[in-house]
């Protein structure tokens, strides 16, 4: 028997070999591209009758999906793992043009997902909170814009990071001074508080 293992064949490795299956005397358990694995006969794996799992015919088509709005190729994926019929170029278009026209609502689905991947509530709308002219926090004037987030963007913080995105416990602030607040609590901010007195006194 020819050793395969860890020899691959276009999109296919070769793992184990199992023996006589269905007929065929050299079987073995291939690991796909994609992370999938499957027994076949090392003939038609070496041959190219078998390229792959069975995805790469479906893969070859979902790449050639067309942008609806340039007619580009789309190679962006969606939430559920699918090539989008928007590119990334005109979805990014769409987003910053959503930012601008709606920051408010966009601040609240950007939230809606952090919530989500922290475990934490949510319940706000765009209805429970205003965008004030400067930070709270630093008094920096804030500035929108469809930008990238700078230390001047409005970013909505959790005044108790635990309670979650609900109404009373939350607050528009610079991005600045949301970074800079973190997740931490009043006893931690205070103590690097005391430990940069204590740095600057040394120094003196």
């Amino acid at each position: 028997m020819e050793d395969l293992i860890g020899v691959t064949f276009n999109d296919l490795t070769a793992e184990k070999f199992l023996g006589g299956r269905n007929g065929y005397t050299n079987v073995w358990t291939w690991r796909c591209v994609c992370g999938k694995e499957v027994d076949l006969p090392a003939s038609k794996v070496k041959s190219g009758h078998n390229k792959s799992c069975g995805c790469l015919k479906h893969r070859g088509k979902e790449s050639k999906k067309i942008c609806k709005h340039c007619g580009e190729l789309s190679y962006r994926k969606n939430r559920h793992g699918n090539f989008a019929s928007v590119c990334q170029k005109c979805y990014n278009k769409q987003c910053n043009s959503f930012k601008t026209r709606n920051p408010k609502k966009f601040m609240v689905q950007c939230a809606k997902g952090r919530a989500k991947k922290a475990g934490v509530p949510f319940s706000i709308t765009d209805e429970d909170f205003e965008i004030p002219e400067f930070c709270p926090v630093l008094g920096i004037k804030l500035e929108g814009g469809t930008k990238k987030y700078h230390d001047a963007s409005p970013s909505l913080d959790r005044v108790v990071p635990s309670k979650g995105y609900v109404p009373g416990n939350i607050v528009v602030m610079s991005f600045r001074a949301n970074r800079i607040k973190g997740d931490a609590s009043r006893e931690e901010l205070q103590t690097v508080i005391d430990w940069l007195d204590a740095q600057t006194k040394e120094s003196a």
